[in-house]
């Protein structure tokens, strides 16, 4: 039927219709399991509000985590257990969740997001959401894998890719920049395990270039060979 997206007064409600279409514009988690080719591997990132955010945009009534996280669980463990072929990882911003995520679970890795105190004007009240020191300390003490860092800070402090490999995590990043081909390849030197890019073409188009210089390489080796 239709819906009705107007308060009291009669006036339209603007909060109301846009809360509807974002939920309606969005497919569940067990539409994309049931719906998505399992050769493709997912990126399960838990979103919960931080204080900060609670109070900026008011935010009433939100499920405990422990809700949200048996919630996913349970519909994550329900297709697995038919198709255990797709490749999984859970990421999150909020740390309880990660921690969550990881006690609850040992099958699938778990990665801690940061933006490592780049956005000042957003900053959460934990310090391991503002500081990569604070992060790779959290992330070691909770058994996760691995931080998704944002790619502007790593860009800008490149030491701290070896730094957290020594720690034995795993380093992805996340970013505007990563719709760069160069950036994406740069990265790689630098030894980042994952890039996560809005443009998955780039990858493939970097991977294609290596091939051709790789091809080219081998040619010219060949050539120089029977010149011998």
């Amino acid at each position: 039927g239709d819906i009705n997206f107007n308060n009291d007064d009669g006036k339209k409600d603007k909060k109301k219709e846009k809360k509807y279409f974002v939920h309606e514009g969005h497919p569940s988690l067990k539409e994309v399991f049931s719906k998505v080719d399992t050769s493709t591997g997912f990126n399960i990132e838990v979103k919960y509000p931080n204080e900060n955010e609670k109070i900026k945009y008011d935010v009433q009534g939100f499920p405990k985590r422990n809700e949200i996280i048996d919630a996913i669980l349970e519909i994550v463990f329900d297709f697995v257990d038919i198709n255990p072929d797709r490749q999984i990882f859970f990421s999150s911003f909020d740390p309880d969740c990660c921690a969550l995520l990881s006690l609850k679970q040992p099958r699938y890795p778990v990665f801690f997001l940061t933006n490592a105190g780049i956005q000042k004007s957003c900053l959460p009240i934990d310090p391991c959401c503002n500081s990569i020191e604070s992060a790779m300390s959290f992330a070691k003490t909770t058994n996760l894998i691995g931080l998704v860092v944002k790619v502007e800070y790593i860009l800008k402090n490149p030491q701290y890719v070896e730094l957290l490999k020594s720690k034995g995590l795993l380093v992805l990043t996340y970013g505007g920049p990563n719709n760069d081909i160069k950036q994406i390849s740069y990265q790689e030197q630098l030894g980042v395990d994952g890039i996560i890019s809005d443009h998955l073409i780039s990858f493939n188009q970097v991977d294609k270039i290596k091939e051709e210089s790789s091809s080219d390489e081998e040619s010219n080796n060949n050539n120089n060979t029977n010149n011998d």
